[in-house]
């Protein structure tokens, strides 16, 4: 009995080896087919992973040209950060001309540089992950040629000596809370540095935005905006910021301004682009008062006047008639 059980056992013991190790030959084949499949040209599964990878280089490519952009931009160069989920940014340095016919900025070279000839595409708005608004915001084109290519403006109609941040005001601009998120802070993010020396050129301009915001942009800027669409003259900078900066909604990071300005700032810049309008509206309440203070005076007094020549009217004598039997 005892050498029936051994032997049973001993046959279980081997079967359960051998089960064991068909469990594992079948899991590695699996793993196998499954390798292979991934490797199959047009599987969506290596298509994901390939897009992937691809995502990882371009975030590490955005990271490096972000490093390069933090810091001082070369002359003669085009330099855009693109690492941002929210916005591109792009800088330009040196001879940098307008040109609206083709929505392009160009960068002109000497003839001896050594650059290579930079080609950049931006749409200068600050919801860079919504596809379906960007699609609606004008495409600049920046380009740097060698000076003399037939292509860049010839002459300079305006030169400016300060630099230029061009932005849209197109896009969800009509809606307070975007005009301030996504255009009127990163505004004074962007261009709070330059105190009031830069020159802002618009993108979809519109007379009612000045209307609404002119005093907080000369809280920012100096000098008149450039409509770009519609201002066909070439304009001349030393440098050009396309684009604009953007810390989170309705946020400033103080960490990443220059001189460490904090949401507070900005409301004193708001006060400060107020107060013009506030004191003249608290003026004309003033006079209103004093108006409505003196009308009511000179009715009272005049109502004063009227009983007092009613008390001095002497009365009628009275008519009396006599009979005569």
């Amino acid at each position: 009995m005892n050498e029936l059980r051994g032997r049973l056992a001993d046959y279980a013991c081997h079967h359960r080896k051998h089960g064991h190790d068909a469990l594992l030959r079948m899991l590695a084949g699996f793993a196998l087919v499954s390798c292979l499949l991934l490797l199959l040209p047009g599987n969506p599964i290596s298509a994901a992973m390939d897009e992937l990878l691809q995502l990882g280089r371009r975030m590490r490519r955005d990271q490096e040209a972000a490093l390069l952009c933090a810091d001082d931009v070369a002359n003669g160069t085009v330099c855009c950060d693109r690492s941002s989920h929210r916005t591109d940014v792009c800088v330009m340095r040196g001879d940098v001309r307008t040109q609206a016919a083709s929505n392009s900025l160009f960068l002109l070279l000497p003839p001896n540089a050594s650059r290579a000839a930079a080609d950049e595409r931006i749409r200068p708005y600050t919801r860079k992950w919504e596809s379906s608004i960007m699609r609606t915001i004008d495409e600049l084109h920046l380009r740097s040629a060698p000076e003399g290519d037939a292509a860049t403006p010839a002459h300079c109609d305006v030169r400016h000596d300060v630099p230029a941040v061009v932005f849209s005001t197109g896009g969800y601009t009509g809606n307070v809370y975007h005009e301030f998120n996504d255009g009127i802070i990163p505004l004074y993010i962007t261009a709070r540095h330059y105190n009031k020396k830069v020159v802002f050129v618009m993108l979809e301009y519109h007379d009612w935005w000045m209307t609404k915001y002119g005093h907080i942009v000369e809280q920012l800027s100096d000098y008149p905006p450039v409509d770009f669409a519609n201002d066909r003259r070439t304009h001349c900078f030393p440098e050009a910021v396309v684009g604009l900066r953007i810390h989170d909604e309705l946020a400033i990071d103080a960490a990443r301004m220059p001189a460490n300005q904090t949401i507070q700032d900005f409301r004193q810049m708001l006060d400060d682009a107020h107060r013009g309008r506030i004191q003249t509206i608290i003026e004309e309440e003033e006079e209103e008062k004093e108006a409505a203070a003196a009308a009511a005076a000179a009715a009272r007094k005049q109502q004063h006047r009227g009983s007092q020549r009613i008390r001095r009217t002497p009365g009628r004598p009275r008519t009396t008639t006599a009979h005569v039997s």
